[in-house]
Formats: structure tokens, C-alpha cells, sequence
């Protein structure tokens, strides 16, 4: 039986499951799921929470999800492409600051919210609106590509798993989710060139009891194009 949900005192780093192969989800009674996404099962379309995180919902066409009824005594896999993995989250209390369309499920025990960051390094380069999700309960997001999941303590110490190393920074464009008390240091040219041509921008952690990203897989890919730095501003 898949193990979603992880022993007390457990840190939030380490309530993280990470999933390659279709996994079971017995442990779930309702979930709100993606439509076009999870088991086959007969669901109703619902609009959860709806006055909450409206724009990037509507925008990442995931205003209305699929409420999925979850009978212990049937057993139930999410499905998981060969291309993609899936990464669930077990909250206890925390806050989750994440991107909408990389959301594949949640428990209705947990709450949607959206803060905005108005700071200059921020703005430059994505969506002052930040979609948070908080309370008790688990989430998962749809990763494509190599997982990187990072934690770094006030102490610099700076552990990760399922990424072959920790590097330095990481690109924004690639992170995926991150605790709400994150602390980034951004890294920019701070030249016209850049802010002509949408440079990509990096991060390095400070500190944070989570950052969920996606490993960069060759040094040839570019996440600072034109056209993907607009759709980042546009569509959080």
C-alpha cells in the first residue's frame, strides 16, 4: 500500500513523495482533482473555494475541478506518464506558495489564498500574485522533468534528494513550490541588455523548510525566451 502520509514530527522536507509509477490512493476519502487528470472514476465537476485565487485559476483553465469520491474498499491508482512525475505534499499547518498549473490535486481540508509580492526582483520576472496553499491535508504537483527538492536551515546547511547535488542557484522559471517563509536571493543582470531581452533569472535558497523545483537536464536549455518569460507574468 502507497504510504502518502508520513510518521508525527516529521519535517516538511521529508514529507514528500515523489512518483514515477502509478501509485495508490487509499489513503485519500475526497480530493479535488485537475479535470482530465486522475483514476477513472465517475466524478462531478465542482468549483471549490471559489472566490479564491480566482485569476490564476481561471487563467490555467483549473477554476472548475473534478471532485473525486475515493472508496477505501476499491483500490485506486493515479496514473503517472512515463514523462512526468508526480510529487505529493503532506501539510501540517504550513503554507505553500506554488504555481496553479502544476497542480494536480488537493484534499478539501486544505485552503487556497493569494499573496502578492511587490518586490522590484520579483516583479521583473514573474506575477506579483503568488497562489498559496495552507492547512492540514495533501497536494500533489505534476513535474516534468528531474525532481530537485531542497531545504536549507538559518545554520546554511543545505540538504536535497532526488537531484544528484545541490547547485548554487536554480531557475526561477523551474521552481515549482516553495514554503511560504522561503528566503531567495535573486541573481539578475541588472543591465538594459536584460531587461530588453528577458534574461533568465536565477535564485539561491537562503532559507527554507521546502523549495520543490525542476532540475535544469542540460545546459543548453533556456528558460528566459521571449515568449515563456510573458506567459510566466501572465499565467502564474
Amino acid at each position: 500500500m502507497t504510504q502518502l502520509r508520513h510518521p508525527p514530527n516529521t519535517p516538511l522536507a521529508q514529507r514528500v513523495s515523489v512518483f514515477k509509477e502509478n501509485f495508490g490512493v487509499e489513503e485519500l476519502e475526497t480530493v479535488y482533482a485537475r479535470r482530465g487528470s486522475g483514476p477513472e472514476v465517475e466524478g462531478n465537476n465542482r468549483i471549490p473555494q471559489r472566490f479564491r485565487c480566482i485569476g490564476s485559476r481561471l487563467l490555467s483553465g483549473s477554476y472548475v475541478w473534478n471532485k473525486i469520491e475515493v472508496r477505501r474498499s476499491t483500490h485506486l491508482e493515479w496514473p503517472v506518464s512515463a514523462s512526468e512525475r508526480v510529487a505529493v505534499v503532506e501539510l501540517r499547518g504550513e503554507t505553500l506558495c506554488f504555481r496553479m498549473r502544476r497542480v494536480l490535486f488537493f484534499e478539501p481540508t486544505l485552503e487556497l489564498s493569494t499573496i502578492i509580492n511587490l518586490q522590484v526582483q520579483w516583479c521583473g520576472f514573474e506575477s506579483p500574485f503568488i497562489s498559496c496553499i495552507s492547512g492540514h491535508g495533501l497536494v500533489a504537483f505534476r513535474l516534468d522533468g528531474t525532481p530537485e527538492l531542497v531545504s536549507r536551515d538559518s545554520n546554511a546547511s543545505d540538504s536535497a534528494r532526488e537531484s544528484g547535488g545541490v547547485p548554487r542557484s536554480r531557475s526561477m522559471s523551474r521552481l515549482v513550490a516553495w514554503s511560504r517563509d522561503s528566503k531567495f536571493r535573486t541573481i539578475a543582470k541588472g543591465d538594459l541588455f536584460n531587461a530588453i531581452t528577458f534574461a533568465p533569472c536565477a535564485v539561491e535558497v537562503v532559507e527554507s523548510p521546502l523549495v520543490l523545483g525542476l532540475r535544469a537536464d542540460s545546459e543548453s536549455e533556456s528558460d528566459g525566451r521571449l515568449l515563456a518569460r510573458i506567459l510566466r507574468l501572465v499565467v502564474p
